[in-house]
């Protein structure tokens, strides 16, 4: 992993917010089960040049505990939730009251409902977000031990966003020629005279030709 320097070219993101772990033993049992190099695209450096950025999917056993765990759970769902029911509430769907089946990641869930998955509400994640949620604090402590040389940081979907624009923005000002200067402009509008003038000389001569 890259160490995450680039990140904070835009201010609004901020490392991982973190606590003191009271334990190291869960490094003793994790476990790499799966480590995986999806793509992979030059992207520019704050040196001038480029390298070579991967997207990996990696899967870690054992990388949280059951309290870890049962909070996280019971904070986007509801305490308890699915637990005394014999599955019969993870069935039905997670509490309408935090979640919703409005998200698109099919090609045609945007005309069948039916089709579309379920994904927390924007309330919820937002609160998620801001608040220091123990649970969350641990996961995000675990991380940052996992990698110490590198920077995490939250990145939002509006700050990717607005990266993109900004980088579009020069793209498309290069692309646009620039004005000439204003002797040029002149010499321009001369020209197209001139030329203008000549046209209209050549199509009275004509006419005057065809009338005799």
């Amino acid at each position: 992993m890259q160490p995450g320097v680039a990140l904070f070219t835009n201010p609004m993101l901020e490392p991982l917010k973190t606590h003191k772990l009271n334990s190291q033993h869960w490094q003793q049992t994790l476990k790499v089960t799966l480590n995986i190099v999806l793509d992979g695209c030059i992207v520019p450096t704050q040196t001038g040049t480029a390298r070579v950025d991967y997207s990996h999917l990696v899967v870690l056993d054992n990388f949280l505990d059951e309290p870890t765990r049962q909070h996280l759970l019971d904070y986007i769902t509801e305490p308890g939730w699915g637990s005394n029911s014999g599955g019969a509430e993870r069935a039905e769907g997670p509490p309408a009251s935090k979640w919703e089946q409005a998200t698109c990641d099919a090609a045609d869930a945007a005309s069948k409902p039916r089709a579309r998955t379920w994904g927390l509400t924007a309330a919820v994640l937002q609160r998620f977000a801001a608040e220091d949620v123990p649970a969350k604090l641990e996961v995000q402590s675990r991380l940052c031990a996992l990698y110490p040389d590198a920077v995490i940081a939250h990145m939002p979907s509006q700050h990717i966003q607005e990266g993109l624009l900004q980088q579009q923005q020069p793209q498309q000002q290069q692309q646009q020629p620039p004005p000439p200067p204003p002797q040029q402009q002149q010499q321009q509008q001369q020209q197209q005279k001139k030329r203008h003038d000549e046209q209209h000389r050549q199509e009275t001569t004509q006419q005057h030709v065809e009338q005799q």
